[in-house]
């Protein structure tokens, strides 16, 4: 059975949205870090690499290492833009081989 890339982007783009709210909230914001690590890389792993998309991957992974360690409205404001970001660049994805290897259609 095949899962449709859409799908795929949308549970990572969910986790990746989870993720924020611990480092937001600091409650967990060790843990959320290293799931947007973790759900970056697996989507990276995926999809063509273009540009854009590495490029706000690097944003947003820099914005969450940032905002874990204060919390500052101005941080979480950046975080949130880098986020979004990478959202809108994301979008344009393309399944790599490896993804089609994978069952992702």
């Amino acid at each position: 059975m095949h899962t449709p890339l859409a799908q795929v982007l949308q549970e990572r783009i969910t986790g990746i949205e989870d993720a924020l709210l611990q480092i937001e909230q600091h409650t967990d914001a060790e843990t959320g870090l290293h799931n947007i690590q973790a759900h970056l890389l697996n989507l990276l792993e995926l999809i063509e690499g273009k540009l854009g998309i590495t490029a706000a991957a690097d944003d947003l992974l820099q914005a969450a290492r940032a905002s874990r360690l204060v919390h500052d409205p101005i941080q979480a404001c950046l975080l949130r833009e880098a986020f979004h970001r990478f959202q809108k660049r994301v979008a344009s994805a393309r399944l790599n081989e490896r993804g089609r290897k994978m069952g992702i259609e």
